[in-house]
C-alpha cells in the first residue's frame, strides 16, 4: 500500500508541474505577436521582455502561423508536444524542430530556408517544403520513414532520395532541377508530380496504384516504363506530359500484387491529402469480422458525417470523405471496430 500511496503521488506532482506556466523565450516580436493571438486559444500571453507565458505547454499540439514576417522562430523547441505546424510564407532561414520529436506535420513552404533538418522527427507523415524562396538543394528523408506525404517543389533540389519512405502516397518535386527519381520502393504510391525538371528516364512500373501523374516540362525525359501499354492513366485523362515523352512497357513488366487478406491488427492510417481541399483519402485495416464505425467529428465533438456503419470482413479498405460543403478548419476522423477506437486529425484548408 505503502509503494500505491508513494507512486500516485509522484503523478500527482508529475501532472502539478506539467501543468505549471511556462515562460517561454521568444525573440522574434512577430512571433510573439502570432502566438499570443493564435487562432486556437491556447491562453498564451506577453511575458517578461522577450518572453511569453504559456498556461499548459503541454496541450498545444497545433499552431498555424502563416505570412506573419517571422524572422527567427526560436522557441519553437519548448513546444515539445506539437503534433502539427504550419509557418508557410515567413521569412525564415533556419528552422530547427529537432526538440519537436512529436510533430506528424509541418508545412514550411514559401520561406528563405539554407536547409531543413528532419531527421529527428521520426513521427513525421507530411511535410511541405516547396516555393521557390527556399534555397536549400538536397534534402534528407531517410529517417522519416513514417512519412506519407512529401511536398518539396519549386526549390533547388538535383537529387531526391526516397527509396526509405516505403509508405510514401504522394510525392510532389515539381519545378526544381532533379536528374534522377527512383520511385521503384515507393508501391504504395498514388500520386506523383515531378513535371519541369531534368528528368532523362523514369521508370513507374512497379507503381501500380498510381491515381494522378504528371511529368510535362522535362525537355529531355522522352520515356517513362510503366506497367502497362496502353497506360492505363493515359487512357482515363489523369496524365500530363509532353508530346515527345513516350509511355514504354518495362523490359519486365511487375505483376501488380494483390492485397493479404493476412491482417495481423485493426489500423487507421492518416488521411491523405492533409491538409486537404476539397477531398482526401482515409486508409484502415480491419483484422476482425464485424461491425465497423468511421465517422468525422468537428472541433466541438459535433458528428458530422458516417462514412461506414456495417459489417466488414477482414481485409485493408480505403474511402473517399468529400468536404466541398464544409468550412474550413480541422476535423476529426474516428474509427471503432470491437473493442478497437482510435482518432485522427485533419485540416480542410479552402
Amino acid at each position: 500500500m505503502k509503494t500505491l500511496s508513494k507512486i500516485a503521488m509522484l503523478v500527482c506532482i508529475a501532472l502539478t508541474l506539467q501543468a505549471q506556466p511556462k515562460h517561454v523565450y521568444v525573440p522574434d516580436v512577430n512571433f510573439r505577436k502570432a502566438l499570443i493571438t493564435h487562432a486556437i486559444n491556447y491562453g498564451i500571453a506577453q511575458g517578461t521582455g522577450d518572453t511569453i507565458v504559456v498556461p499548459n505547454i503541454a496541450t498545444v499540439d497545433t499552431l498555424e502561423i502563416t505570412q506573419k514576417s517571422i524572422k527567427n522562430f526560436q522557441g519553437i523547441e519548448e513546444f515539445t508536444a506539437l503534433q502539427y505546424l504550419n509557418c508557410n510564407g515567413n521569412e525564415l532561414i533556419t528552422l530547427d524542430v529537432s526538440k519537436n520529436v512529436n510533430l506528424q506535420e509541418l508545412s514550411c513552404n514559401s520561406n528563405q530556408l539554407i536547409t531543413l533538418d528532419v531527421s529527428k522527427n521520426t513521427a513525421l507523415k507530411y511535410l511541405q517544403c516547396s516555393g521557390n524562396d527556399n534555397q536549400f538543394t538536397t534534402i534528407d528523408v531517410s529517417h522519416n520513414l513514417a512519412l506519407i506525404s512529401l511536398w518539396c517543389g519549386g526549390s533547388k533540389f538535383m537529387t531526391l532520395d526516397v527509396s526509405k519512405n516505403v509508405e510514401l502516397r504522394g510525392l510532389t518535386c515539381y519545378a526544381s532541377q532533379v536528374k534522377v527519381l527512383d520511385v521503384s520502393k515507393n508501391i504504395l504510391l498514388e500520386y506523383l508530380q515531378c513535371h519541369n525538371n531534368q528528368l532523362t528516364t523514369l521508370d513507374i512500373s512497379k507503381n501500380t496504384v498510381l491515381k494522378e501523374f504528371r511529368c510535362d516540362m522535362n525537355p529531355l525525359l522522352t520515356t517513362v516504363y510503366v506497367w502497362a501499354v496502353p497506360f492505363p492513366l493515359d487512357v482515363n485523362g489523369t496524365v500530363v506530359k509532353d508530346s515527345h515523352t513516350q509511355f514504354v512497357l518495362a523490359p519486365t513488366t511487375p505483376v501488380k500484387e494483390k492485397q493479404s487478406l493476412i491482417v495481423s491488427s485493426t489500423q487507421l492510417d492518416s488521411n491523405y491529402p492533409n491538409p486537404f481541399n476539397p477531398t482526401t483519402t482515409i486508409h484502415y485495416q480491419i483484422a476482425n469480422v464485424g461491425i465497423v464505425n468511421l465517422k468525422v467529428y468537428d472541433v466541438l465533438g459535433k458528428e458530422i458525417s458516417t462514412l461506414v456503419n456495417e459489417k466488414q470482413n477482414v481485409g485493408k479498405y480505403t474511402i473517399n470523405f468529400d468536404a466541398s460543403h464544409l468550412p474550413a478548419g480541422i476535423y476529426f476522423y474516428r474509427l471503432q471496430s470491437g473493442e478497437f477506437v482510435e482518432t485522427k486529425k485533419m485540416v480542410l484548408l479552402k
